[in-house]
C-alpha cells in the first residue's frame, strides 16, 4: 500500500518542470549549468522604462552552423580548442545593468558596441517580459575564430621565411596575444610580440603593448585608451608612450649603404568630453604631445650580412 507522503512525492516530481529539477540537481552536484534562453518561455517585450530584473549572457562559439561533411572536422577542432568569451567580459560593454530602467537607445547602443569588438562577429540583445512587471535582457554573442596562425612561405629554400602565432581571445578574456618571427639573414631575425586587452581595467578600456626587434633597430609602444564608442558616454581619453631606434640610410647608387642611427622617443596624452544633451552635443578636447629625436655621430655600413 502506497502512503500519502510517497504519493505526494511522486506527484511533485512529475508536475515540476524539467528546468526546476535540473536546477536542484545542479545545486546538489555543484556544477554550473549554462544559461537558459528565454525564447519560447517568456513573451517578447520592448524597452519602455520597465525595471530590468536580470541580464543573461549566452556566448556562442565560432562556427555554430554545420559545415559540409568533408569539412566538419574543422568545425569540431575549432570548437574544442576555443574558449567562449566570459560573461563578465560581455557585461562590461553594456550600458545597462540589473535594476536600471530599460531604455531602447541604450539597448541598441550596447548591441552596436558589442558588434564593434574584434573578437565578436555578431551580438543581439533581446528583451523579454519577466511576467512580474519588469523585463529580462538576453545578450547573445557569437565569437570570432580566435587562433592566429600566419606562416610566410616561399618556393625556394628556405620555404619558411616567417611566422605569426597567437590567440585573439585568450581564455575568453578579450585579450590578443601574439608573437611573430621573420628571417632576417645573418642572425638578424625580426622578433616581435603584441598584447592587446579590449576590456582593460574591468571597463570599456583598451590596453596595447607592442615590442619588436628589427634587423637594424627596435620599436616599442605602450598605449591605454578609453574609446569614444557612443554619444551616451561623457568622456574619452588616450595615453601613449614609446620609442624607436633604426638606421637613416644615405642612398648613393651602387656604393655601400651608409646610415646613421636615429633614436626617437614620444609620449602623448589627451581627452575629449561631451558637452550638451545627446543629439545636440559638442565635443571639447585637448592633447599634450612630447617628441624627441637623437642621431648618433658615427655612421654605420649596412650589408646583407648585418
Amino acid at each position: 500500500m502506497i502512503s500519502r507522503r510517497a504519493l505526494a512525492g511522486v506527484c511533485l516530481a512529475a508536475c515540476l518542470p524539467y528546468g526546476t529539477l535540473a536546477g536542484q540537481d545542479a545545486r546538489a552536484t555543484g556544477q554550473k549549468q549554462p544559461p537558459v534562453s528565454s525564447r519560447g518561455r517568456l513573451p517578447v517585450a520592448g524597452c519602455a522604462g520597465q525595471p530590468i530584473s536580470g541580464i543573461v549572457v549566452i556566448a556562442q562559439p565560432a562556427f555554430t552552423d554545420r559545415l559540409p561533411a568533408r569539412l566538419e572536422w574543422v568545425r569540431r577542432a575549432v570548437r574544442r580548442t576555443h574558449v567562449n568569451t566570459r560573461d563578465d567580459v560581455v557585461r562590461r560593454f553594456l550600458l545597462m545593468k540589473t535594476g536600471d530602467a530599460c531604455n531602447q537607445i541604450r539597448r541598441a547602443e550596447s548591441e552596436r558596441i558589442l558588434r564593434a569588438q574584434p573578437f565578436l562577429v555578431d551580438a543581439r540583445i533581446r528583451v523579454y517580459d519577466d511576467e512580474a512587471g519588469g523585463v529580462r535582457l538576453e545578450v547573445e554573442t557569437r565569437d570570432d575564430f580566435s587562433l592566429i596562425f600566419e606562416p610566410m612561405l616561399q618556393l625556394q629554400s628556405p620555404q619558411v621565411r616567417g611566422m605569426r602565432f597567437g590567440e585573439s581571445n585568450l581564455g575568453g578574456s578579450a585579450t590578443l596575444a601574439a608573437i611573430n618571427w621573420r628571417d632576417g639573414r645573418a642572425y638578424n631575425d625580426v622578433l616581435g610580440a603584441k598584447l592587446e586587452n579590449y576590456a582593460f581595467g574591468r571597463g570599456r578600456n583598451e590596453f596595447r603593448l607592442f615590442a619588436q626587434r628589427n634587423r637594424f633597430g627596435q620599436d616599442m609602444e605602450l598605449e591605454v585608451v578609453r574609446p569614444y564608442y557612443t554619444d551616451l558616454q561623457r568622456y574619452a581619453w588616450i595615453g601613449s608612450l614609446g620609442g624607436t631606434r633604426g638606421p637613416m640610410e644615405f642612398r648613393r647608387g651602387d656604393l655601400p649603404r651608409n646610415a646613421l642611427t636615429v633614436r626617437r622617443e614620444f609620449a602623448n596624452i589627451g581627452a575629449v568630453a561631451r558637452v550638451g544633451p545627446v543629439g545636440r552635443l559638442r565635443l571639447i578636447g585637448a592633447s599634450l604631445t612630447r617628441e624627441g629625436q637623437r642621431t648618433d655621430a658615427q655612421s654605420l655600413l649596412l650589408t646583407r650580412e648585418g
